[in-house]
């Protein structure tokens, strides 16, 4: 064979060469570019919030009215996704009681825990987001009244009347939240509650002598949950 036909040849090779490792450059370039994650934009780039606040909630509880006061703090992921901690506490013994009768009860205590929040469109002014709750605490059962007894030697004390369980606590919910300012939202909300079962009882001696018992419902503190929440921070 010529030189002269060789020639182009090799050329062509090299061209061919040429374009295919720029072709493969660009392929893994526009793979990098393409590779998303869940909190990312699409730069690639994450921003990073902090915010807390308190929180009022209305529920029922053992079918009685009750309040919790609780607090957040949370760790703000690309605008979009929160993760921190939280804690209530509740009392359902929102109604003054002037009677001595031990067989009526209220129920209060506390939990906390970890909770998860995606948020939807968080820059609008007006937008979504999804709290869920995973906590842990206790729960107190306890008489309205407390009788009180005579001890000759050491003059009257009161006699309690009580029982405990320990909480473990699913709440998921839905919140609209309301960009006030730009370090500042409020949110209005509802959650459903959900707990294990309880064992709550007490036992008290009644005038006539027997002793009663009463056992509080295993399921008083499912139920809904309606809040308002200030929050503060870098959102």
């Amino acid at each position: 064979m010529k030189k002269k036909n060789i020639l182009p040849l090799f050329i062509a090779f090299i061209v061919f060469i040429s374009l295919s490792s720029k072709a493969q450059e660009t392929e893994q370039t526009t793979q990098k570019k393409e590779y998303r994650t869940l909190f990312a934009d699409k730069d690639g780039h994450i921003e990073h919030g902090l915010f807390g606040g308190v929180n009022f909630a209305y529920s029922q509880i053992d079918a009685k009215p009750a309040m919790s006061i609780g607090g957040r703090l949370a760790w703000l992921i690309n605008h979009k996704f929160a993760l921190g901690l939280t804690g209530n506490g509740f009392f359902n013994n929102m109604q003054a009681r002037h009677s001595n009768d031990v067989s009526d009860y209220f129920l209060a205590g506390g939990y906390g825990g970890l909770f998860i929040q995606p948020i939807i469109y968080p820059n609008s002014p007006v937008h979504v987001s999804f709290p869920i709750i995973f906590g842990v605490g206790g729960i107190v059962m306890e008489s309205w009244e407390h009788i009180e007894y005579e001890d000759y030697n050491h003059g009257h004390y009161p006699d309690y009347y009580y029982d405990e369980d320990i909480l473990l606590v699913f709440e998921p919910g839905i919140e609209v939240d309301f960009n006030l300012v730009k370090f500042m939202r409020m949110s209005i909300g509802a959650s459903y509650r959900l707990t294990n079962d309880l064992i709550l009882e007490y036992s008290y001696p009644t005038e006539d002598g027997p002793i009663n018992r009463l056992v509080a419902n295993k399921t008083a503190m499912n139920g809904f949950t309606f809040k308002l929440g200030m929050y503060f921070g870098k959102f």
